[in-house]
């Protein structure tokens, strides 16, 4: 195995995002850009064509954030928590990969307090 860059398609510099993998794609979502600016912008990298794109999300979008946590289950990502910069997170949103959709969780039960990595 060897490294190599990548050129095709384009991203925007960021981090404190989050990265996941689900059928041969990598989806990144959210981070610090530009300036300390936080995103909620949503990138897919298809590891077979080597080709970055962004994904015209719909539903309810989360807010810029980074430093949030995020994992696959079943055909959905999950996100949780984070931070803007005033104030931190305790929202659960869904992205559905089927039809790019994003969903805010409504939670019951004891709340997990707010928090960021």
């Amino acid at each position: 195995m060897e490294w190599f860059f990548v050129e095709q398609g384009y991203t925007p510099p960021r981090h404190g995002h989050s990265a996941v993998d689900y059928k041969d794609c990598i989806y990144v979502f959210g981070g610090d850009g530009k300036d300390n600016r936080r995103l909620n912008a949503i990138y897919k990298f298809d590891v077979n064509t080597l080709l970055w794109s962004k994904i015209n999300a719909s539903g309810t979008l989360p807010e810029p954030r980074c430093g949030h946590s995020a994992c696959v289950w079943r055909d959905s990502m999950i996100i949780f928590g984070g931070r803007d910069g005033r104030s931190h997170f305790g929202t659960l949103y869904f992205f559905h990969f089927w039809d790019s959709s994003w969903q805010k969780i409504e939670t019951t039960g004891t709340l997990v307090k707010r928090r960021y990595r």
